[in-house]
């Protein structure tokens, strides 16, 4: 059973783990009490489990550049959205284009394979982000 864990810690005194659907067995642990860079730090926790499935299973390494950049960037989209009140048009955009990224990766995926389940979670999370950054402010969940 493959098990996706990313503790992404920013603040260790509050952490949710949010599990992938059956029958994958994966979890991502999100440690922001922001519900958009909640969202965000699951996409991350996903990218990361691609990138560590794509490397195993020995892909081209542009694919493997590709989602370290993706990485990079949901990362930077986290930081500004959580610590600034800036125009979020581009950050939308970015998250609605690598959410196509995925589901394109996912149609090519094996359907046997892990990585079909783990883009479908990751498309979803990455619109999810976008729906939620379209919808307004930045709101903090309640423990």
């Amino acid at each position: 059973m493959n098990r996706a864990r990313g503790l992404l810690c920013r603040s260790p005194q509050f952490a949710i783990i949010c599990s992938l659907s059956p029958p994958l067995g994966s979890e991502v642990v999100v440690t922001h009490p922001n519900a958009i860079a909640q969202t965000l730090e699951r996409a991350r926790g996903l990218i990361s489990f691609l990138l560590a499935e794509h490397q195993a299973g020995g892909a081209k390494e542009a694919g493997t550049t590709h989602l370290r950049n993706m990485l990079a960037q949901v990362e930077n989209i986290e930081e500004r959205v959580t610590s600034t009140d800036e125009d979020t048009a581009n950050a939308i955009k970015r998250l609605r284009d690598f959410s196509r990224i995925i589901e394109r990766l996912e149609a090519k995926a094996d359907a046997a394979l892990p990585v079909k389940g783990i883009c479908q979670e990751l498309a979803s999370s990455l619109r999810s982000a976008a729906d939620q950054l379209m919808a307004g402010p930045v709101r903090l969940t309640s423990n």
